[in-house]
């Protein structure tokens, strides 16, 4: 925008340099003209008349000049308003997506699975390995699309579950969806439990969930509730595709 403004700058100086060059030119002309032999000379109202003429040429000059100046201004400031506006209305939405986990019980109804496919191609996943619920909660009325949840704790496992290291959840609609996958590799039971159950209290076991939008940009909402936009979305889990 500043370098913008010194251009528009830069224009008008050099406009206003260049005509007073061509009056100062028409002036020195005027000084030097001679009548014809036989003629007479001009008399001041013709001077002033021819004047006033090519005043009237510069002042129309100037005007359209400035006319499309700030025409140019005002356009680019539309723009610029357009694209701010869109900016707050994506950030509004994405703040509208956020998470937390909780544990999980078997049985529960209307609890989802990922989408990604890992279990159908994978069966083997350990008996050891402990679920938890990631519960989205998604207040605007637009759906989220490709999401992911992060869980990096099976990289510190076999190379042969680091297919739960991001799992694939689809495309998750307006509201409350609760969604039940294996996040720990801990016991339930005695003191293990109650050190799974905190973490899980304090969404460690999930790193972020990402998801893109309806206008196409990507997200990122941490464990903490920071909320980050990314370039680099990387490849979508997706096993049975």
């Amino acid at each position: 925008m500043r370098r913008g403004r010194l251009l528009r700058t830069e224009w008008a100086g050099l406009l206003v340099f260049s005509v007073l060059v061509i009056i100062i030119l028409m002036a020195a002309a005027a000084l030097r003209y001679k009548s014809p032999r036989g003629q007479d000379p001009p008399k001041i109202t013709d001077w002033m008349e021819a004047w006033g003429t090519i005043g009237g040429v510069l002042a129309g000059l100037l005007a359209a000049l400035a006319a499309a100046l700030l025409l140019r201004h005002e356009w680019r400031q539309a723009r610029l308003d357009h694209e701010a506006q869109r900016e707050e209305q994506a950030v509004r939405h994405a703040e509208h997506v956020t998470w937390y986990l909780k544990e999980s019980r078997t049985g529960q109804e209307g609890v989802r699975k990922p989408s990604d496919g890992a279990e159908l191609t994978h069966p083997s996943v350990p008996d050891w390995l402990s679920d938890a619920v990631l519960v989205l909660l998604k207040s605007s009325d637009n759906c989220i699309y490709r999401v992911v949840a992060s869980i990096p704790e099976f990289l510190n496992y076999p190379e042969d579950l680091h297919y739960l290291e991001r799992r694939g959840l689809g495309t998750i609609p307006p509201g409350r969806t609760e969604i039940q996958m294996p996040m720990r590799g801990m016991r339930s039971e005695g003191s293990a439990g109650t050190r799974t159950i905190n973490e899980i209290q304090d969404n460690l076991p999930v790193e972020y969930v990402q998801f893109r939008d309806p206008a196409g940009r990507t997200w990122r909402r941490f464990r903490d509730g920071v909320l980050t936009e990314v370039t680099d979305a990387g490849e979508y889990p997706a096993h049975h595709f």
